[in-house]
């Protein structure tokens, strides 16, 4: 979404503003949705993206359907496991460690 010379693109959590960014095409890879554009969907698992110098998106699947082994979000650091399911997590400015929010 481009507003006042600017390219503005966010969500609950994320927010994105280029000034730069505004007169030229882009692709935006967010793990959200980011504005109404209808061309945003979730990628699949081993899927590859591939933007072209034209900005001409395609993907691929070179890795195996189905991963050798899934990480569990218990095997995960708090910071890993905090981008997996924000909405489980809050940040934890005291040592800077996000921490599971209690139920």
């Amino acid at each position: 979404m481009h507003t006042d010379n600017a390219l503005v693109a966010h969500s609950d959590r994320i927010r994105a503003h280029s000034t730069d960014l505004a007169t030229r095409g882009v692709v935006i890879v967010a793990t959200e949705r980011m504005n109404s554009d209808p061309g945003w969907r979730l990628m699949e698992h081993g899927e590859v993206l591939h933007v072209d110098a034209s900005l001409a998106i395609s993907s691929t699947f070179p890795l195996p359907q189905t991963p050798a082994k899934l990480m569990q979000l218990t095997e995960l650091d708090p910071i890993a496991a905090a981008s997996q399911h924000p909405e489980q997590y809050r940040v934890q400015t005291k040592h800077g460690q996000p921490e599971p929010e209690s139920s």
